[in-house]
């Protein structure tokens, strides 16, 4: 099995608002097991509350990880 060559990119908030649907579902997947789910600290509604107000601060960038 090939690894993929995988990149770190950061996307400023422009480049990343289009893929929020992406991102708070990445997240709700990675944080959505035990011992987090259930933690309204940890759940996809506030990840996207919060993502949306950083992404209104300057200089946001969220890291992401991408192929070639």
């Amino acid at each position: 099995m090939a690894v993929p060559d995988l990149q770190l990119r950061y996307l400023d908030a422009e480049t990343a608002d289009p893929l929020t649907d992406q991102l708070v579902a990445m997240f709700a997947e990675v944080w959505g097991r035990p011992p987090y789910a259930g933690d309204p600290n940890f759940s996809a509604e506030t990840f996207a509350v919060r993502l949306g107000e950083a992404m209104k601060l300057d200089g946001f960038e969220v890291p992401i990880l991408a192929n070639g």
